[in-house]
This record gives structure tokens, C-alpha cells and sequence, in this order.
């Protein structure tokens, strides 16, 4: 009985090393993943990929693995763990994907987390929030996007895209919009000084609560 239940193990762990070097898929941010290390429970885990796209793993420590392949982080882990045990038979499963989502906030009607599908533009995301309140500056609407591990921002002049003189900017994942209201002098300053050490979370939070 004990034999059938390891040799289950064992090609249950197999298949899924076969469906990782299958998918092309690369590991986001907040994506849940399956290490398994074949006669090493203890050194085994499931974990959630930070904002900084590393893992905690034991022995080894912290570990980049977003934008890479499960295969690849397959490949760098074993490598890792060869420092510390004999021949490690690592696994690596993408067990639940991050939730595919842009943001708006500021003067709109119904700010909050909406789902990100191919070809979205920042015209049909403020649709979708119920459109901008009265006193909104449109001309001065923040896209934040995460790049190189950072969060940059873009000013953009809404008033043109709606006049047709500019085009309708696509959005990415995790993309967040922010329309100010009109005369927030404090926003460069937040911009600048803020915004850089910024995760996703804390920006919602602090957007919250320093500019209602």
C-alpha cells in the first residue's frame, strides 16, 4: 500500500513537471506555486510570489521567479538546491494564476478593481466605472504601470482622447488609472516622492487615504 502511494507521488509530481515544461506561461506577481523537492518534505512549499517577484524558499532564501517559465524556475532551483542536497528532483507548478485586473480610482462613480481582457482602453474602463464625477480634471489623468520592477506614472489628457485630437490609451494587467480632481497641487510632490517605493496594495491604500 505504502509503495502505491509513493509511486502515485511520483508520477503525479512527473506529470506535472511534463505540464511545466509544456507551458510557455511566465510567472507573475501574486500567481500561487507548488515547489515540490522529490525526498525533501520539509524543503517543499507552497507559496505566493511577492510584490517584488521573488519567493522565500528554505536553505536557499529568496528567489526571482517572476517572468520566467516553471521549467526555467525548475532549472534555477535545482541548481540552488545542488549547493545543499544531492541530486534534487525539483517540481514546479503554477497551481492559481493572479487575478487578471486594472484599477481606477479618484473622481469617478464606481472606483474599484475591474477584470482585464485583451484590447481594453482606458475609455472602456471609465465606462465601466459609471464615467467621471463634476470638478474632475480630465486633462491630467494618471496611468500608474508596473515596469522593470517599478511603478511609473504617465499624465494623460483625457479631454483630447474624448475629442478624437488623441488616441485611446490600451491598458495592461495591473494597470492603475487615477482622475484628480481639478486644482490637486499636491500630486507632482506624491508622484515624485511617493510613488517609487510604492507596492500595488500601499498605492491603493495611500491614494485612499491622502487623495479622497
Amino acid at each position: 500500500m505504502k509503495y502505491r502511494i509513493i509511486s502515485a507521488v511520483v508520477l503525479f509530481f512527473s506529470f506535472c513537471s511534463l505540464l511545466s515544461a509544456g507551458d510557455k506561461y511566465r510567472i507573475e506577481v501574486e500567481d500561487n506555486i507548488e515547489i515540490f523537492i522529490w525526498q525533501n518534505p520539509d524543503l517543499s512549499r507552497q507559496v505566493v510570489v511577492g510584490a517584488d517577484g521573488t519567493v522565500a524558499l528554505p536553505l536557499v532564501g529568496r528567489v526571482k521567479i517572476e517572468g520566467f517559465t516553471a521549467e526555467e524556475v525548475e532549472k534555477t532551483l535545482t541548481k540552488k538546491f545542488s549547493k545543499y542536497i544531492k541530486f534534487p528532483n525539483v517540481s514546479v507548478l503554477v497551481s492559481k494564476k493572479s487575478r487578471q485586473q486594472v484599477y481606477i480610482i479618484g473622481e469617478v462613480r464606481k472606483a474599484g478593481a475591474y477584470p482585464f481582457y485583451k484590447n481594453l482602453k482606458l475609455l472602456d474602463l471609465i465606462s465601466a466605472a459609471n464615467g467621471f464625477t463634476p470638478g474632475t480634471n480630465i486633462s491630467q489623468v494618471i496611468l500608474i504601470r508596473k515596469s522593470g520592477g517599478m511603478r511609473v506614472t504617465k499624465k494623460i489628457n483625457l479631454k483630447k482622447i474624448i475629442k478624437g485630437k488623441d488616441r485611446d490609451i490600451p491598458l495592461k494587467k495591473g494597470d492603475i488609472v487615477y482622475l484628480p480632481r481639478s486644482g490637486l497641487t499636491a500630486w507632482n510632490w506624491f508622484v515624485s516622492n511617493v510613488m517609487p517605493t510604492l507596492t500595488l496594495i500601499s498605492t491603493l491604500i495611500v491614494l485612499r487615504v491622502v487623495l479622497p
